[in-house]
């Protein structure tokens, strides 16, 4: 009888399986403020649990129990249905019902499923949703498993994403859309009305965590979506970032929410008047706050951080979305620093300033004055969406903050779009490369940094390369606002002083011109810019290493940018 090594027997027992594939769990899809080499190890982790599910039937069930733990698109799972069609800039479609083998092999990925992400996925056909509604079975919903979703579409172009709701739900995405003109009310009531009698049946007792976003700007009714406030006091985690009007009465309630950690408010067209007037009652403590987002116009933002109050606040991001004119710019720039001075406090250690409108303070300095002096702060980021001509950061405010917060892992400083060429930008200190220097020398730690501007005449005007420090830094990320156009001399002068300073930066995806992930948001003239310097740094850093010598290994690695594989491929044979 032939004897099986102890090693053997140990890779036949499923539980010790899962724990050495949970080593390879890829984890939730990347923002784009995550690393080019952390996007690419999710990706493999993905190809390596594929190709383990076909090793053999030992391995199947472990390795897909993994693989589909979190999935990127509804469209993937859909897919095991041969009945299913996807094409491209068209809707998915099912051609017809869903037989019962069919429903039990949909199933068996079904029921892998934890973590659903659809922000991806393309328009689904309405009548997919009826099909699929006719085989839910009571109070179970589609996925019976699911713990996290992002995001449900509450939308009359798809009214049957509904059944994605789950008993077992703790963290919800809610997405409402507008109503197109084209949508047929009358079939889409027909398919709501299927679908709802499946729906009404699940109930979802341990939500932790719910976000409400709109596509639109308009006020959405937030009580239509969900239950009344007073019967989520066991949330952790709210996010209202749609325009709704939030009174008093309604912070009054969130203030008794004893578990309420995370919390975002968007009042962007809306102020109730008892906000301003004194409080009749005493301010809403929310004992357990830390994180903390307000969406809305700069006058009515300190409003609401006087009326919650929090005290020990580890996040807190603020988007204006209307700047005072000039006129009122001093006022409402003191009510703002007070409001800032109560509110950040030592605890805090990320901090974020987005400036949505055409307007924004003449000088950024005057708004993180009051933080300066916290020393704990390792998340930075000041966002312009859009620049007009007057450019806002001087070299003199740079160096201001380049001297503070020590403790610094992530700063940026970016400009989303801008009015005209960069001719037209009216600068009256330009940033120059001593501001960048000191910044490098002052904050070892920092991981990611997101500079805004350099001068290029300035570069040009460099002394001997020699005078720039020779820094071992450990920054792995270095991006740039906004890159004049200039002389290629004038770009390699630019990145010799970036490899001087952060010889060891990751840059995996420095081939890829215009990357959906990092840098959409930039202008394309200015990503082009911005791309032959980053040529530039790989050749040097290549050149260094002698990396360009060395063979290359043979991978199988995909982009990025590809969609995710066929399911089929992970069901074994």
């Amino acid at each position: 009888m032939e004897r099986t090594s102890a090693s053997a027997r140990a890779l036949l027992c499923p539980e010790i399986l899962v724990e050495i594939f949970d080593y390879l769990t890829p984890g939730r899809p990347l923002d784009e403020n995550a690393l080019p080499r952390e996007r690419i190890r999710r990706r493999e982790a993905q190809q390596t649990l594929a190709r383990a599910a076909r090793v053999c039937h030992a391995f199947s069930g472990p390795a897909l129990n993994v693989l589909w733990r979190v999935t990127d698109g509804l469209v993937s799972l859909l897919s095991v249905l041969p009945c299913f069609t996807f094409r491209i800039a068209r809707h998915s479609k099912s051609y017809r019902d869903v037989s019962d083998a069919e429903w039990a092999r949909l199933q068996q990925y079904a029921w892998r499923v934890r973590e659903l992400y659809t922000a991806g996925d393309k328009q689904i056909s309405p009548w997919v949703w009826t099909f699929l509604a006719r085989r839910c079975p009571s109070g179970i919903g589609l996925i019976p498993r699911l713990q996290r979703l992002e995001s449900l579409q509450v939308s009359p172009t798809e009214p049957g994403r509904i059944i994605l709701l789950s008993p077992t739900l703790r963290h919800l995405v809610i997405s409402a859309e507008p109503s197109p003109s084209h949508v047929v009310m009358d079939e889409a009531e027909h398919i709501a009305n299927t679908v709802m009698d499946v729906v009404r049946k699940v109930c979802i007792p341990h939500l932790d965590s719910l976000r409400i976003v709109s596509l639109t700007h308009l006020p959405i009714a937030v009580e239509t979506l969900v239950s009344p406030w007073t019967q989520l006091s066991h949330l952790q985690e709210l996010e209202i970032a749609c325009t709704y009007p939030v009174e008093a009465d309604m912070l009054q309630t969130l203030a008794t929410f004893p578990q309420l950690r995370k919390l975002t408010l968007s009042t962007a067209v809306y102020v109730d008047t008892s906000l301003i007037q004194p409080p009749n009652r005493p301010t809403p403590a929310f004992p357990a706050l830390q994180e903390l987002k307000l969406i809305g116009r700069a006058r009515v933002t300190p409003l609401y951080l006087e009326r919650i109050a929090p005290t020990s606040l580890t996040s807190l991001s603020l988007k204006f979305t209307e700047w005072p004119s000039a006129l009122q710019d001093d006022a409402e720039l003191t009510q703002l620093k007070t409001a800032l001075t109560a509110t950040a406090t030592r605890a805090l250690r990320r901090l974020e300033f987005t400036f949505a409108a055409r307007h924004f303070p003449s000088d950024i300095l005057e708004i993180v004055q009051p933080v300066l002096p916290l020393d704990g702060l390792t998340h930075i980021a000041l966002r312009i969406e859009k620049l007009q001509e007057f450019f806002p950061l001087t070299e003199t405010t740079l160096c201001a903050m380049a001297t503070a917060w020590p403790n610094l892992v992530d700063f940026e400083i970016s400009v989303a779009e801008s009015d005209g060429d960069d001719h037209d930008l009216d600068v009256e200190d330009p940033p120059t490369a001593q501001s960048l220097i000191l910044f490098a020398e002052q904050h070892p730690k920092l991981v990611r940094l997101v500079w805004p501007y350099v001068c290029m005449t300035v570069i040009r005007t460099l002394p001997e390369l020699r005078a720039v420090p020779l820094l071992d830094h450990g920054l792995q990320v270095f991006r740039t606002s906004i890159v004049e156009k200039a002389p290629m001399p004038t770009y390699r002068a630019y990145a010799m002083l970036l490899d001087r300073l952060f010889p060891n930066l990751d840059l995996t995806d420095a081939d890829i011109r215009y990357p959906a992930a990092t840098k959409l948001t930039y202008f394309r003239e200015r990503h082009g810019n911005w791309y032959d310097v980053e040529q530039l740094l790989l050749a040097i850093q290549e050149g260094r290493r002698g990396s360009h010598r060395l063979p290359v290994p043979s991978t199988n690695v995909l982009p990025v940018s590809m969609e995710y594989e066929d399911p089929e491929a992970f069901f074994p044979m």
